[in-house]
């Protein structure tokens, strides 16, 4: 879709001016705003507004069934005459009750704005899952470590007869938690 932020601003502060609602700073600026405003409404960006909303009607409201005509091919073919090609027979769409619209255009806006906002939410998780995989990979980092650390002590664990301990301030140095005593 086309990006009409700048004109859907402009055209808000005429609505306010014909309303009377205009800020101090906007009445100042009125004749710069009006003067920008019939610049960006040129006849062809109005047409180019309107065949873009039509078009995107055709897209989302348009039945699936029939292809917006609200008559199907039912497959059989007539024939009136040698010279005469053949016509299909054509069956009111039972999906559209034959008008050829899902909707109304109004359900397409619907549409947009749950759409745009899904892609918001989407994005919001992709930063929070890319976020989950960094710490998760400095996680993995850090018990590695630790593990690489405990290989040596772990090695002598078999070694330990019943009553021995393992020497804590050597595990603690080995960890780089403290001093050897």
């Amino acid at each position: 879709m086309t990006d009409n932020t700048e004109l859907k601003r402009l055209a808000e502060i005429m609505v306010r001016d014909v309303n009377g609602d205009l800020s101090d700073a906007e009445a100042r600026n009125f004749h710069q705003h009006l003067s920008d405003y019939e610049a960006a409404t040129t006849p062809e960006k109005i047409l180019a507004l309107i065949a873009e909303t039509e078009e995107l009607g055709r897209y989302l409201c348009t039945c699936r069934d029939c292809g917006g005509e609200g008559a199907l091919h039912t497959g059989d073919w007539h024939s009136y005459g040698h010279m005469e090609p053949p016509e299909p027979v054509m069956e009111k769409c039972g999906e559209c009750d034959g008008t050829g619209l899902l909707g109304e255009i109004q359900d397409l806006y619907q549409v947009i704005t749950d759409r745009d906002q899904l892609r918001a939410e989407i994005a919001g998780l992709k930063a929070g899952y890319e976020a989950y995989e960094r710490v998760s990979a400095e996680l993995k980092a850090e018990v590695e470590a630790l593990r690489n650390a405990l290989r040596p002590l772990l090695a002598h664990w078999d070694d330990l007869r019943p009553g021995e301990s393992i020497n804590v301030d050597a595990a603690r140095a080995a960890l780089g938690q403290g001093e050897q005593s």
